[in-house]
């Protein structure tokens, strides 16, 4: 379901060089002075320096103005541009809607309708909104509607998180993938839901979505910006020049050298007292430190009642300050040897982080995503988990005690690299001209469109009574036909995924990318390949994918059929159970009796039959995809195994938990009985890095046969049976580390995916795994995890872990985030999406593979539920009929008078959702 568009006014043309350029910001200066609120004004200023027409729709708080109000202010910024411009502003109030648990904040009727008033009396060619909270998205469908195109930057992750920042009401962070998440936002987890749904569906109208860093874009990826509509666009720092490694005015000013060790290292905190800044964490960390002597802290913004209020005082050397001045900050960092950021929200850029390295200042920074772009732990800076004053204090307590690490760091950070207004303003203009041109490119497809609606709708009939005869001549040839109009490739809507075992391994190919696609509004369905369902059900299908189905002569008659009516067929599978001739390499066989060995092969021999009858393959990891097409022939494609709504929901569950206390656990999770060569190899390293540390337990998990050198731990070896799927997020959240080996030299082990880490990842459990490819591809050695290949390896990984507490905690952190960022929900569904448009019928092949078939005919075999603990109600990027409305509301003034903005609004929606209820 669409938005529906009103007919486009006929743009004016824009002269080269003179653009008429409307900026829309929630806050903007000097109403409200911020970081986010300094670009806008910065940018607006410089380029109507450039000759541009720059006006600004900006919001206001404060008691000088009732809510609703605007007025107009003709010249903000004076003084502040080059050569003392300004820029006319026009306000509007929206002290009624700054508050997060209010619908106003994200849907602001009032605020759409004096928008549209400045719209018609400015004429845009283009608008650039900037954060929007009070304002609400529905400016950017207004926007839409009058056909202007229009960009928006992102300086947080409100279009997202009810809080702007993945920040719990608590002060914790929360999952930077929301629709991946637990967490109630503002108010409750269903109207988060519902907000979410609002929001994307007016983002996704947007030309370009900008993002301040490279890292936050990852973050928009991740929540369902499609990467085509992405572009970063660094934030600027003002009197920087061009491409200058230096301060504010362009060159690094003078630094007190660093003196003897008795000297004082002087730490230095910005971020004023609000609590996602991580003051909370920050003022544990000083009462720990507590009367150690060689250091001093400042805190800007804040006041000692606020950091002492029901806490015990902090040590004399603390001292607390009044917010410094935008031309007091060279003064302050020179007097600074420790930038601390210890926030508990996400970052998305952060420049006091740039601009201190760029004055050679160290940075100790908290994992929350922005700095760590700039910030190389012990290169330039320190990075410590999130939320964790011990490993702050930790942190902190090493640099004061170790003075060369400190040199070493300062020495590092000389030379960062900022942005300069210029250079900021001439990648907007580049990307306002895309959007320029694509917009007159749309005008012309559209009027084309209009010019044919004729002849499209007389022959449509024809077209729809022929379609069915198309794809049957398709079929019978074997060559498909030109791609569908659904973005690149063919038109998929419904697919179906025939499967041929339960078990995790149908979670991760089959009801993982099946809830995946829901995101992006295509239907999937679920059956066994002997379930009579799936005859009826393919014939509505797209695409048709079998994951792991033996060939028996009603498959091979399915898919024939299949095929004879144009819809492609794909074979999935995630290991290498398809080639007979990998017999000896197959662990699996080695625990089997003769009968049992030759039943096996059978099935393999079968999968193979399947999979010489598809049009394609579809693997988990490069070494399987490669090695099918070199089998086979088959076109293959990657779809890695990722990250499920269900699995991510109960691990963020589980990390809102309190950890369960006792001794440091170690870990292995067997899920098949098919391991134990692969523990053997690394037992005696790990029971060898275990046996010195009293108070560390080696935890067995499922079906596993453990050796003799597990039994010298004896107490300490606990055994855990094997546990439903279900139950992992919150085992692997008690164990302090993971263990996924592997045994080396195996192609069957080098196609097997990083299940292992991922899973653990999820719940912040860092893993040490053996360095196959598909384990390579994840982990970053000492950043998101360990890689170990000999026993020696596997011993110093493991006993270094043990032997840090901050380590363990860090990497788990980072694991959690690069598997929710590069392998969530919305990354999962836009690549299945686009490998199933890309499906298509293939050639006649002159295979040799003689078909190994069964007789097994149909009968509803019911699959083991998925579990979903919910109803998954993910935000769609096509907007709802709700998006008419603030159309509604400002049409309906009188009503607003009569009844009031409230009651009228819940009017309103009570129509809209009837509507809905209709289509």
């Amino acid at each position: 379901m669409g938005i529906a568009v009103r007919p486009l006014r006929v743009p004016r043309r824009p002269q080269a060089g003179h653009v008429k350029v409307l900026v829309v910001s929630a806050h903007f200066p000097p109403n409200f002075v911020s970081g986010g609120t300094l670009v806008p004004l910065r940018s607006a200023l410089e380029l109507a320096r450039r000759g541009n027409d720059v006006r600004v729709f900006a919001g206001w708080i404060g008691p000088a103005h009732r809510s609703g109000d605007a007025f107009d202010d003709p010249a903000v910024g004076k003084g502040d541009g080059k050569d003392g411009g300004a820029v006319p502003v026009r306000w509007f109030t929206t002290n009624d809607a700054i508050d997060w648990g209010s619908r106003l904040n994200f849907d602001n009727p009032a605020a759409r309708a004096e928008f549209a008033n400045v719209l018609r009396a400015f004429e845009p060619d283009i608008v650039h909104f900037h954060s929007m909270q009070g304002l609400g998205a529905g400016l950017l469908v207004e926007a839409a509607h009058s056909g202007i195109p229009f960009v928006v930057t992102a300086h947080d992750f409100w279009w997202w998180c009810g809080r702007q920042f993945l920040c719990n009401r608590d002060y914790h962070p929360c999952c930077p993938v929301v629709v991946a998440g637990v967490c109630s936002c503002a108010v409750d987890r269903a109207w988060l839901d519902e907000r979410a749904r609002w929001t994307t569906a007016a983002l996704a109208l947007a030309a370009r979505v900008l993002a301040v860093s490279e890292s936050s874009a990852a973050v928009l990826r991740a929540n369902g910006v499609p990467p085509g509509q992405l572009v970063v666009v660094d934030n600027p720092v003002e009197g920087v020049g061009e491409g200058a490694a230096a301060d504010r005015r362009g060159e690094v000013p003078a630094r007190r050298p660093l003196a003897a060790r008795h000297r004082d290292v002087r730490f230095l905190f910005a971020g004023g007292a609000d609590p996602m800044k991580g003051l909370r964490v920050l003022c544990e960390a000083l009462r720990s430190l507590g009367s150690r002597p060689g250091w001093t802290a400042d805190l800007y913004g804040v006041d000692q009642p606020v950091v002492a209020a029901g806490e015990e005082p902090l040590a004399p050397f603390v001292r607390t300050h009044p917010p410094f001045a935008p031309d007091e900050l060279t003064a302050v960092l020179s007097d600074a040897d420790v930038l601390l950021i210890p926030s508990v929200m996400q970052e998305t850029y952060s420049i006091l982080t740039r601009e201190a390295l760029a004055m050679g200042v160290a940075v100790l920074t908290t994992t929350c995503l922005g700095p760590e772009e700039v910030v190389t732990d012990r290169v330039n800076g320190l990075v410590v988990p999130q939320d964790d004053p011990g490993a702050l204090a930790a942190a902190m307590t090493e640099l004061i005690e170790d003075r060369t690490l400190l040199a070493r760091l300062q020495g590092g950070a000389l030379g960062g690299q900022l942005t300069s207004i210029e250079a900021h303003c001439d990648r907007l203009e580049t990307v306002y001209a895309a959007a320029l041109a694509t917009r007159e490119a749309t005008l012309a497809t559209r009027e084309a469109a209009l010019a044919t609606r004729e002849a499209t709708l007389a022959t449509r009939e024809a077209t729809l009574a022929t379609r069915e005869a198309t794809r049957e001549g398709r079929g019978e040839s074997g060559c498909p036909t030109a791609p569908g109009s659904q973005e690149q490739g063919r038109v998929v809507e419904r697919v179906l995924f025939v499967v041929g075992i339960d078990g995790a391994p149908l979670r991760y190919r089959a009801h993982l990318p099946a809830e995946a696609l829901s995101l992006l509004g295509v239907h999937a369905d679920v059956r066994h390949y002997r379930h009579p369902d799936v005859v009826e059900l393919a014939r509505s299908a797209d695409v048709v994918v079998v994951y792991r189905v033996p060939a028996t002569s009603q498959v091979q008659g399915f898919v024939a059929d299949v095929r004879r009516r144009g819809t492609p067929v794909l074979f999935d599978v995630d290991d290498l159970i398809f080639d007979p001739d990998l017999e000896p390499e197959i662990p699996a066989l080695q625990i089997l009796s003769g009968a049992e060995r030759e039943l096996w092969m059978q099935g393999v021999r079968r999968y193979r039959t399947t999979m010489e009858l598809c049009d394609g393959f579809i693997g988990s990891t490069q070494p399987l995809c490669d090695h099918a097409s070199a089998v086979t022939g088959l076109p293959s494609f990657r779809f890695s195994n990722g990250v499920g709504l269900v699995m991510s929901r109960l691990a963020d569950a589980a990390l809102g938990q309190e950890p369960v206390p006792g001794p440091v656990r170690v870990g292995y999770l067997s899920g098949t009985d098919t391991h134990d060569r692969d523990w053997a190899m690394v037992e005696e390293a790990v029971v060898r890095a275990l046996e010195p540390v009293d108070d560390a337990e080696l935890w067995l998990v499922g079906k596993l046969t453990p050796g003799a050198a597990s039994q010298r731990l004896g107490d300490r070896l606990v055994r855990v049976p094997f546990q439903p799927w279900t139950a992992l997020p919150k085992l692997l959240r008690t164990l302090d580390v993971n263990l996924a080996p592997l045994e080396l030299a195996s192609r069957f082990n080098e196609a097997k995916s990083a299940v292992k880490w991922l899973e653990a990842g999820l719940s912040a459990t860092p893993t040490i795994a053996s360095p196959t490819h598909p384990f390579q591809e994840v982990v970053e050695h000492g950043v998101n995890g360990m890689l170990a290949g000999d026993p020696d390896e596997w011993a110093r990984a493991l006993a270094t872990l043990l032997a840090d507490d901050v380590l363990r905690r860090r990497l788990g952190q980072r694991a959690r985030r690069d598997a929710l960022l590069g392998f969530g929900p919305w990354t999962q569904a836009r690549r299945y999406l686009e490998i199933l448009r890309s499906a298509e019928l293939r050639d006649t092949r002159g295979s040799t593979w003689q078909p190994v078939l069964a007789d097994e005919p149909y009968e509803p075999i019911v699959l083991e539920p998925y579990g979903e603990p919910e109803p998954v109600r993910p935000p769609v990027p096509a907007a709802p009929s709700r998006m008419r409305l603030g159309t509604l509301a400002r049409r309906g003034v009188g009503a607003v008078r009569r009844h009031g903005l409230v009651k009228t609004s819940a009017l309103v929606l009570d129509r809209v959702r009837q509507r809905a209820r209709q289509t």
